[in-house]
């Protein structure tokens, strides 16, 4: 499972992905417990891991405003709430 840190936007990945290449994982679970903030570059780490795994990416203590992400970027398919 990989805890995902406060924020998760454009502007913090770079810093994130130095740290930790987190698009090379292989993410099945991931946990929101922290997020208080993310955008399209969430997204598109979601769509990664699915895309590797060949199956929907759990995620643990979903908010709500990363609901109308994934609504806005009809991601619905590539998602499993836990």
């Amino acid at each position: 499972m990989l805890l995902l840190p406060e924020v998760v936007t454009v502007d913090s990945l770079p810093a994130l992905l130095k740290k930790t290449p987190l698009q090379k994982l292989p993410v099945a679970i991931v946990d929101c417990s922290d997020l208080s903030q993310a955008d399209s570059a969430l997204m598109a780490l979601l769509m990664k891991w699915s895309s590797q795994s060949g199956k929907p990416v759990q995620l643990k203590s979903f908010p709500q405003f990363l609901e109308n992400l994934v609504d806005l970027y009809q991601m619905e398919h590539l998602i499993e709430r836990i």
